[in-house]
């Protein structure tokens, strides 16, 4: 993606960090030292705290004394005995727990509007970025330790919290999104949500002025010096080498903005790429009109959604207005709905695969008894529950155009599975999946249509010969057909690894090269969303970037021409930019809207049929 080129007043993230003394000291020991950020204190002298808040200390084993924090408590804490998700907030480079004054406001505004779920908000002591949130090499600031070994019990024996990994999440803006992205790679078991806003993602390698001075003034205090620690505790490495802990279980958000230097962005370009990489779900927000390195204006573009995400990801402890659900046809693990900030209901469930497998599912509805339209919903990537009901409880386009519109969501998982693609049982498992919402007591049987992003577009490129729906939107449907996948990299198309990839897999496993396989699909068992066009059951709608590596825009601009020969209704939204899931909630990007007007629209025209 390359933004056009906007002016910025950069803030400055950093300060000079003068040498470290030679002078020892204990661990415990609150002195101020180094102020490179200002000085490195385990309980902030500053009492006063900001409002909405109340300053505490707990005690640490780790280091044997005191710390310090701030913590906000939902306006309905005080009633009854619910209890409350977690947002630890992380400081930026040079701030205090004060500095989160901001978000506890934008918080409690939000769950006093209605518009976000009740939760608890942590700020946190990061000793004003000094460690970026490591445990420093020298043993004297072991800031990571303390925050996971000492806060977090604290915090879980002292308030009424849901005490797991589901009910935790991590934010920060700056040094603090490079804390979160650290703390919640490397601890995935305790950290179910992880949101990293423009964070300083620092390495030797970077040689422009502003982050070749942040590495020199922090590379020596927070790591020694030492190279080796530095990247056993860099993001980059923790989310590999964590991949598969991370890919199941944890809901991400990466938050980048433009910057004149042009050092940041690219480093979160390199994140979200590297997610891709491992088919790690997650969120990818680029603020274009964000016009410095400032935390308030990026939360003012994001708008509802920059809070709305810990909604959707976070769990609760007790659900609000229960209300009892009616008999159905897809099973309910709870007796009750809940109510969403919006006024739609909500529930966690499942339905069952081909051979009977539970699948993880959430239905959400507009109140009252329907008949609704339904759209069934599939995300990217592989298995992942996090997922599936974060895309259904989501305060973002498209989930929420489509409560709007008067229908309900079915947001669908796949089998659990260490493997992304378990083809072909999981095109039948989503078959099985329209059958059960079309049993559902408040669903309109005959106006049912599906929505697939990544994965869950390829899997609807093939579910669409297979059963009658109203109509389907399929996004960057990525591995659409491999051996087409060949031909783009063969014309020097970028084509992201991970399907070039399944393209030696599959030729591998077939027994011949792709271009042999081209010549007789059937004597080889080879067969693809191209190959089935003759069976599409149902008007489509296409909506790719064309500057996504993932979805190469040549194959669907040969699926369209096949498809149109065959007769079939298609209609296309193909921007130019048009990176990697923009169709899934990213307010920042315009393509993103339109994409979500075009959906509705499209399924307004479908259900009227």
């Amino acid at each position: 993606m390359k933004p056009v080129l906007i002016p910025a007043a950069w803030l400055p993230l950093l300060i000079m960090i003068p040498t470290l003394a030679s002078s020892a000291q204990a661990p415990g020991q609150s002195r101020p030292v180094s102020p490179g950020y200002g000085p490195v204190e385990w309980v902030d002298p500053d009492r006063s705290p900001v409002e909405g808040t109340v300053y505490k200390t707990f005690h640490s084993k780790t280091i044997n004394a005191e710390v310090s924090y701030l913590v906000y408590l939902p306006p309905d804490y005080q009633q009854g005995a619910s209890r409350f998700p977690v947002l630890y907030e992380l400081p930026a480079s040079g701030q205090t727990p004060k500095s989160g004054a901001e978000i506890v406001k934008r918080v409690d505004q939000g769950i006093r509007a209605g518009r976000i779920s009740p939760m608890i908000v942590i700020l946190v002591n990061g000793l004003r970025g000094n460690t970026m949130y490591c445990d420093s090499r020298d043993g004297k600031y072991p800031l990571e330790s303390v925050i996971v070994k000492d806060l977090l019990p604290h915090v879980d024996s002292t308030y009424r919290t849901v005490a797991s990994r589901e009910g935790r999440a991590l934010n920060g803006f700056s040094m603090g999104g490079f804390g979160a992205a650290h703390l919640g790679f490397k601890y995935p078991e305790i950290f179910g949500v992880v949101s990293i806003m423009a964070p300083p993602l620092l390495g030797p390698e970077l040689k422009s002025p502003r982050p070749a001075q942040a590495w020199s003034r922090l590379f020596p205090m927070a790591m020694g010096g030492d190279l080796e620690y530095f990247r056993a505790n860099d993001p980059f490495t923790l989310a590999s080498k964590n991949a598969s802990v991370i890919r199941d279980r944890t809901v991400i958000r990466i938050v980048a903005h433009w910057e004149e230097e042009q050092w940041l962005w690219p480093q979160c370009e390199k994140l979200h790429k590297l997610l891709v990489e491992h088919m790690i779900p997650h969120e990818y927000y680029f603020l274009m009109n964000v016009k410095g390195h400032n935390r308030t204006q990026c939360l003012n573009t994001m708008g509802d959604g920059a809070f709305a995400f810990f909604s959707s990801s976070l769990a609760r402890g007790q659900t609000a207005s229960p209300v009892a659900p009616r008999a159905s046809s897809v099973p309910l693990r709870d007796g009750n709905w809940e109510r969403l900030t919006d006024g739609t209901l909500g529930h966690a469930t499942e339905f069952k695969g081909v051979d009977g497998v539970a699948i993880p599912a959430y239905i959400r509805k507009p109140d009252g008894s329907g008949p609704f339209p339904v759209v069934v919903m599939a995300h990217g990537g592989k298995y992942s529950k996090a997922a599936t009901e974060g895309m259904g409880r989501a305060m973002i386009s498209p989930t929420t155009d489509f409560v709007k519109a008067g229908w309900a969501v079915f947001s669908i998982d796949y089998r659990p599975s260490e493997k992304i693609a378990v083809v072909p049982i999981e095109f039948d498992d989503t078959v099985e999946a329209v059958k059960a919402v079309r049993l559902l007591p408040f669903a309109d049987p005959k106006r049912v249509g599906y929505i697939g992003g990544s994965h869950g577009g390829q899997v609807g490129s093939r579910v669409i010969s297979r059963v009658e729906l109203s109509g389907a939107i399929l996004c960057a449907p990525a591995a659409l057909d491999l051996i087409e996948d060949k031909k783009a990299a063969g014309r020097g198309e970028p084509v992201v690894g991970i399907l070039m990839k399944m393209v030696a897999d599959m030729e591998q496993k077939l027994g011949a090269k792709a271009e042999e396989i081209e010549k007789n699909p059937a004597k080889y068992g080879y067969n693809s969303a191209l190959t089935e066009v003759a069976q599409v059951r149902c008007p489509l709608l296409l909506i790719n970037g064309r500057n996504d590596d993932n979805s190469p825009v040549s194959i669907i601009d040969e699926y369209v021409k096949r498809l149109r020969a065959a007769g079939k209704q298609v209609d296309t939204y193909l921007p130019g930019n048009g990176p990697h899931g923009f169709y899934f909630g990213h307010p920042s990007i315009p393509e993103s809207k339109e994409a979500a007007q075009r959906a509705v629209t499209f399924f307004k025209q479908c259900f009227a049929k």
